[in-house]
């Protein structure tokens, strides 16, 4: 483990409140990344953008956007499209990821990533937090967002699931009920990675 720094690995089921935890992991001092944020760039890249219309089709590249909306509705019922859409970004992500745990300067970095034990990326943390709603909260909130219900099904179909997230994370959030109660949580993990740094 680094002596100078803890890496922490944020991750969790859409809807589940993760980018809500890094804020307030923000808030507390924390350097954070979203790798959400970091495809979103990724999408304006013209080289990306070339590659995504030689693989998937001229109509999901319009006027120099990435259509996600349509691209995500193929990537989420079609399997084998979603894996090679994953291998044309997750290089470029984890090199951002690298970058950001080299160039920071901070004790304490919290990197958003959804899909951090799908792909199998535990060696970039020292330590990983899995934050939870439970499905009908999940389910809920996004159909709040606009999303209906089968959409929301079919995207969570590709994820693992929140107990099995929670299984293999060394820390839980549990983002069910208010934010107060969340901040609470977060304080208390940002308080322990603290602690764990001081002791190295």
């Amino acid at each position: 483990m680094r002596k100078e720094t803890i890496v922490l690995g944020l991750t969790g089921c859409w809807g589940a409140g993760k980018t809500a935890v890094l804020e307030m992991f923000r808030r507390l001092g924390a350097d954070t990344l979203n790798t959400d944020q970091v495809v979103h760039e990724l999408y304006k890249n013209r080289d990306i953008q070339k590659r995504i219309k030689e693989t998937f089709g001229e109509e999901f590249v319009v006027d120099g956007e990435v259509q996600k909306n349509k691209l995500a509705e193929l990537v989420f019922s079609d399997e084998h499209a979603r894996r090679v859409l994953e291998r044309l970004i997750h290089p470029f992500v984890f090199k951002e990821i690298e970058r950001f745990i080299k160039e920071t300067e901070g004790t304490v970095k919290v990197i958003e990533v959804p899909l951090l034990f799908e792909t199998s990326s535990e060696g970039y943390f020292d330590r990983t937090v899995a934050v939870k709603a439970g499905r009908q909260r999940i389910i809920e909130r996004l159909k709040r967002k606009g999303y209906k219900e089968e959409e929301i099904l079919l995207r969570l179909k590709t994820q693992l699931s929140e107990e099995e997230k929670a299984r293999r994370a060394d820390f839980v959030i549990d983002t069910s009920g208010d934010l107060i109660e969340t901040e609470k949580q977060v304080k208390r993990v940002f308080e322990e990675i603290k602690s764990q740094l001081k002791s190295q």
